[in-house]
């Protein structure tokens, strides 16, 4: 039975069956999908080209066509003209067209980003450079690297910025200067900028987060060199090393607070902070009552400083009932944050308290580094201890002398009398002997930790000489870091006097260190207001092998 408007419901729906299926991104047929980006085939002039006639225009030829990204910049030239050049895309060329032409004696440089990709999504491997000069002779200056997070890992899509001395004075916002060259970092955190001529530039690599072409110092991660790019001088420029400082200027605001009730004090705050500084100045912490004088500062932390955090738990002391305000500097250099009220009550604590963490963890270590400590969630009543509350064991069953102090009222320091190489020692905690203040205990049994202490007859050494080829930083000091292939396990040292040596557990090992030019044991990365060079650090080619017994000798670490 036919029904009226049935052929044309058909026709519709096959339609659109075809339409969706069309749609659809497919491979070829016969072939798999495109996954190779698009590159350069030529530019009009020609890359290299020399005393090239008056002119205003340049294009770049693409292998395929191309599209133009969604947000920001993806064409560069250099030097930047002071009025923004026209971009024109058309399937597979750009043309930039400049309000001015071409300037005499002048070399130009046309960058494309690696935000530009083909129709299917397929990006540039890296940024694309061509150059020409209208004069006889083209620059070659060149400069190159690779940017790094501060956890290590290669950083990409950064805007790599050179700038004249000059135009990085103290007071001038720098959002609101145009760096004379420009460039990206590829998906292995690796830039590239060429036909520089023989000046001495800064440079700044950041991420550019508003997509404007300029660096806003406020907020977007940065990262500088450990030298100035002096075009034509004797330091190497082409593998420079640089570390992102990924800081986060905007403040932390706290959340809520709650005093709970085993007397711990409970800051949640709106993102994660570093615990550096605040682990080793719990006052920072400030409690005010709102009825009196009173002001109360905190003397505990519970949190470590090793990871950043968003909660926080401070140990105030007794407290009196009522309503308090907060104030907390989490960082010297910032201004202190607040909560208007918290409200203080003695409510009956029933909860036990808990052993947070042991220190150390069961990883082979040196005798002289071992430190024993126990944190707890809060204070204890010391007057349960008794000597065998804590006993130290040299396995199997040989006590050993410890002597218990504490750091603060969450975190017991345990110093032993000696430790012996190579042993294998065992903490007993009597958990029945451990009870807050409140009378709630840890537990009703006994506790076991255990840890090692290398024995020297299984150390290797590696030694060598630190060179140092940068004038001026001949005589710096050197920090060496020597990190176990297959282990979270790293070795420090300080070289003296360009030579180390350091025993090590067998294995293999990667060499990694930094010029330590302010004596501080830390790597500095610079800064950029005012501008402020970065500590040179280098990398050590090749695994480095230590045997028990033997000396790996002959290591020349080099610092260029």
């Amino acid at each position: 039975m036919n029904t009226p408007g049935r052929p044309f419901f058909i026709c519709l729906l096959t339609s659109l069956l075809l339409y969706f299926a069309c749609a659809e991104e497919l491979p070829p047929p016969g072939g798999e999908a495109d996954t190779a980006g698009p590159y350069l085939l030529g530019s009009e002039p020609a890359s290299g080209a020399v005393n090239v006639e008056p002119g205003n225009e340049v294009t770049l030829y693409f292998s395929e066509p191309i599209t133009k990204p969604a947000r920001g910049e993806a064409i560069f030239i250099s030097p930047r003209p002071s009025v923004e050049p026209r971009i024109k895309w058309r399937s597979d060329r750009v043309t930039v067209i400049l309000a001015d032409s071409f300037a005499a004696d002048q070399t130009y440089i046309i960058s494309a980003g690696t935000a530009i990709k083909d129709l299917r999504g397929n990006q540039l491997d890296s940024t694309l450079t061509m150059a020409f000069t209208t004069g006889a002779v083209i620059a070659e200056g060149r400069t190159a690297g690779r940017i790094f997070t501060e956890k290590g890992q290669p950083k990409s899509d950064l805007t790599v910025a050179l700038y004249r001395p000059s135009e990085l004075q103290v007071g001038t916002p720098l959002d609101s200067v145009d760096a004379l060259y420009l460039a990206q970092t590829n998906a292995e955190g690796d830039f590239s900028i060429g036909y520089l001529p023989s000046e001495r530039f800064n440079l700044i690599a950041y991420d550019d987060q508003n997509h404007n072409g300029r660096f806003n110092s406020g907020h977007e991660p940065f990262a500088v060199p450990d030298r100035h790019i002096l075009i034509g001088g004797d330091a190497p420029l082409e593998q420079l090393m640089l570390t992102l400082n990924e800081r986060d200027t905007i403040p932390p605001e706290i959340i809520s607070v709650a005093h709970m009730p085993d007397g711990m004090l409970r800051l949640r705050l709106s993102k994660n902070i570093d615990l550096k500084q605040l682990s080793e100045n719990p006052d920072w912490c400030v409690l005010s009552a709102s009825d009196s004088s009173l002001v109360r500062p905190a003397v505990a932390l519970l949190e470590s400083a090793d990871e950043p955090q968003a909660m926080l738990n401070f140990w105030p002391g007794q407290l009196l009932e009522g309503e308090y305000s907060i104030s907390l500097t989490y960082d010297g250099a910032c201004a202190p944050i607040s909560f208007p009220k918290v409200t203080v009550t003695d409510d009956e604590d029933e909860n036990p308290p808990r052993i947070e963490r042991f220190l150390p963890d069961n990883i082979p270590m040196f005798a002289d580094e071992v430190v024993i400590e126990l944190t707890f969630s809060e204070p204890l009543d010391t007057t349960l201890f008794t000597p065998e509350t804590f006993l130290l064991w040299l396995q199997p069953d040989a006590p050993a002398e410890v002597t218990p102090s504490w750091r603060d009222p969450l975190r017991l320091l345990l110093t032993p009398d000696t430790l012996e190489p190579g042993a294998r020692y065992r903490l007993e905690i009597t958990e029945f002997e451990l009870a807050d203040l409140s009378g709630n205990r840890v537990g009703d049994s006994l506790r076991q930790h255990v840890f090692t202490i290398i024995d020297a007859d299984s150390l290797g050494s590696i030694s060598g000489e630190a060179m140092i080829e940068i004038a001026g930083k001949e005589d710096d000091p050197v920090m060496l870091s020597f990190s176990k292939v297959g282990e979270q396990r790293t070795f420090d040292m300080a070289a003296s006097s360009g030579t180390f040596r350091i025993d090590l557990p067998a294995g293999k090992y990667l060499l990694s260190g930094f010029i330590d030019s302010d004596g501080d044991g830390e790597k500095g990365n610079g800064s950029v207001e005012p501008y402020a060079l970065a500590e040179t650090m280098a990398e050590y080619p090749d695994t480095i092998a230590v045997r028990a017994r033997f000396e790996t000798a002959g290591i020349q670490f080099e610092f260029r």
